[in-house]
């Protein structure tokens, strides 16, 4: 028979395959909703043209009743994956008040597929012998020399379809939920029957044949933080969140109705064994692998870290091997290694490393699957790879290759059913925005969003009358600086360029704009350096490097002080800083075991200049400890029934701090006195982190909070 031929659109990095209905990028699968497919096709098939609203609305939702507000949102998502932006566009032009044009160059393109209905040719001694007639030399020869070529194309065959012309991935989305209900956990079952999967309202099973769903039964007032299906396939092992500040706890839930049964406290990510005898998991502040046998009977600890942490525990197929990620966070090693541990011999082996691996999983066939966030052209997104390992020892031969990339998106948590052939992912959409509120007691009012792009936004100061928010954001590529009046709908560029621009602070003159620069992007592990931009004009200049993981802060007029922070061995040490001459003397060094892992800050000066305080990541209870750089004294404030805080801005008339709290269920932002009593102002779903800060007339707070949404997504043909 004939197969047709594919009609593929190409622009740029991108092939759009109008037959099968698929987006490329560099050869890798782009996932597209339905929708967002025919929306693109529409405006690249009508490209140099433009495509009135009403028109695009019609013929992509038929005669859905829709909302221009959609076709808005759709706009957005397309351009978020085509590395596009409203200001300079290179593909999706918005005309006002009429439509959309897609201005890129188009070539169109016709592959044709091999065809399977050829009469079959075999070549001996130069000549062409059609149909089933043989040559007159001996059957036996023949048949012999036949059954190698058949052997050989075979073996060609499988590798060139393996690496070169392999299937591309197939995707299927199994849940849809909304950023209100963002699922935070989800396992497919060994035998690919049930999907189990949670939000921060409860857990529930889909069964993956009919799409049926229903709620299991949990703890009260529990978060589910992660998910192992045992073997047989009704039982779920889950570790539950919620119940108390970082106290975790491992349970077995029923698929069947059986009330759930508690086998553990102080302990996470667990993980069954594929024979369902064993359970490993993470205990000691996560520096500890324990294993215990699926009763919970018999808990021992197998590994133990010194400084880094211990994440991820899954099972090689044998049931003899563990693989898990040592992630070193201290300034001087920022880096994911994946080692595999021998239970029987206890041999450690280091398979590879990666700083920016997310997740990872072993597949029957010997692969290891594995998820990374990455960067390109400016814009954040996640790629999905395989790597081939040693059986014996679990180290990874040769290089990775891509099987597909998301711009825009995160992925984790990956799992696979027990024949290797369908693999489960979380696969999220997150953008951070700058949101503000009023002040008014301790609490927020009138909360309202302030940056309305379609790229992340981090907010860093205020200017020193109040009425701009100071942000960085990657609207144009790079992380650019800009500033937006409280109220306004559009931003104002400060400063651009190549580099990424971060900790954006005035000097308390007024006169400079001080940031850390980070040529050829940002990275935890980069050295920043402190660049000063005259508010009056004229270009950035270079006033010092500083070290990894460097921050600093600024008072406003009167006072005069800035200072900057370093991190050396596990201490954080105080300096002046001068915006012209830069780094100066020390004033103060606290020792700090881990460096958190924060967003803004975990540290700020009083509005005096007097004192310091600090977010202690230890807990709970969280603590704020602050040091006086007069005296040298320190103080412990507790603040009982929160976890360790991950962010801390002082409030502007110093009489307590604006804190942000994560956990699996939700992040909140804070207000603490200096008697620890926390006032909670706002509480958002997710696992991604906030900070708040606050204006210099106390009047209001700029606050950062992300749009996300996390649904377990269905991958094949990997």
């Amino acid at each position: 028979m004939f197969k047709q031929p594919r009609h593929l659109l190409e622009f740029g990095r991108f092939r759009l395959d109008r037959t099968e209905r698929f987006l490329f990028q560099d050869g890798a699968a782009v996932p597209l909703s339905p929708r967002l497919f025919d929306t693109l096709l529409v405006l690249v098939e009508n490209r140099g043209h433009v495509v009135q609203k009403n028109d695009l609305m019609q013929k992509v939702w038929n005669d859905a009743a829709v909302e221009e507000n959609n076709l808005t949102q759709s706009i957005s998502s397309l351009r978020k994956i085509l590395g596009d932006n409203l200001e300079g566009p290179k593909f999706i032009e918005t005309i006002p008040k009429r439509g959309y044009r897609f201005v890129a160059p188009v070539k169109e393109i016709t592959e044709e597929e091999p065809r399977d209905d050829r009469p079959a040719v075999t070549k001996l001694s130069g000549k062409e012998h059609r149909g089933t007639g043989l040559p007159s030399i001996a059957p036996a020869i023949v048949l012999g020399t036949m059954l190698l070529m058949l052997m050989g194309l075979a073996v060609m065959w499988r590798t060139w379809t393996r690496w070169g012309r392999q299937p591309q991935v197939k995707e299927v989305q199994l849940t849809t939920n909304s950023s209100e209900a963002s699922v935070i956990a989800a396992a497919i079952s060994p035998d690919g029957r049930y999907l189990a999967y949670a939000d921060n309202a409860g857990l529930y099973v889909r069964v993956s044949r009919t799409g049926e769903m229903r709620p299991l039964a949990v703890p009260p007032a529990s978060v589910i933080g992660g998910l192992s299906w045992f073997p047989e396939g009704t039982r779920l092992l889950v570790t539950v969140t919620g119940l108390q500040p970082n106290a975790d706890s491992v349970w077995v839930i029923s698929i069947l109705g059986q009330a759930p049964v508690k086998l553990l406290d102080g302990g996470n990510q667990a993980a069954v064994s594929p024979d369902g005898s064993q359970i490993v998991f993470v205990r000691g502040k996560g520096k500890e692998l324990w294993l215990m046998a699926a009763n919970g009977e018999s808990p021992h600890r197998i590994l133990a870290a010194a400084n880094e942490y211990l994440a991820g525990p899954v099972w090689g197929w044998n049931g003899k091997h563990i693989a898990y990620g040592r992630v070193f966070s201290d300034v001087n090693k920022l880096d994911t290694v994946v080692e595999t541990l021998d239970l029987e011999t206890g041999k450690i082996t280091v398979s590879f490393s990666d700083p920016d691996i997310t997740s990872g999983i072993p597949l029957p066939d010997g692969r290891l699957v594995y998820s990374r966030n990455e960067v390109s052209s400016g814009q954040s997104g996640a790629s999905l790879l395989e790597a081939n390992t040693d059986p014996s020892s679990g180290k990874v031969v040769g290089k990775p290759r891509q099987l597909a990339r998301w711009p825009g998106c995160s992925i984790s948590a990956l799992g696979v059913t027990s024949d290797g052939k369908h693999l489960v992912a979380l696969k999220g959409l997150a953008q951070a925005d700058v949101y503000v509120g009023d002040i008014v007691a301790h609490h927020l009012e009138n909360l309202r969003r302030l940056t309305f792009d379609d790229r992340d936004d981090f907010a860093s100061d205020w200017t020193p009358d109040s009425q701009y928010v100071l942000f960085a954001s990657n609207r144009n590529g790079s992380m650019d600086i800009f500033r937006q009046r409280v109220g306004e709908r559009t931003a104002e560029a400060l400063i651009a360029g190549a580099e990424d621009k971060l900790s954006l602070h005035f000097s308390p003159d007024g006169q400079w704009l001080m940031y850390f620069a980070f040529p050829g992007g940002y990275s935890a592990a980069k050295a920043p350096l402190l660049m000063r931009a005259p508010l009056s004009g004229g270009p950035p200049q270079f006033v010092f490097k500083a070290r990894p993981a460097s921050d600093f802060r600024c008072l406003k007029a009167p006072a005069t002080r800035c200072i900057l922070s370093e991190w050396e061995n596990q201490q954080l040490v105080f300096y002046a800083l001068d915006p012209i001459r830069g780094k100066g003397q020390e004033l103060a060094r606290q020792e700090i075991a881990l460096a958190p892992e924060i967003v803004e800050s975990n540290w700020d000066i009083s509005p005096d200049g007097s004192r310091i305080a600090l977010a202690i990541p230890e807990g709970p209870p969280a603590r704020i400890r602050t040091l006086s750089l007069v005296s040298g004294k320190l103080q412990d404030i507790r603040v009982s029934g929160w976890s360790a805080f991950q962010s801390m801005e002082w409030a502007a008339d110093g009489k307590g701090w604006f804190v942000a709290s994560r956990s699996a269920a939700a992040n909140t932002l804070l207000f603490v006195d200096p008697q620890g009593h926390a006032y909670p102002l706002r509480q958002s779903a997710g696992g991604y982190a906030t900070y708040a800060i606050p204006s210099p007339d106390g009047h209001r707070l700029a606050f950062l909070e992300y749009t996300t949404a996390n649904n377990a997504w269905m991958i094949e043909n990997f």
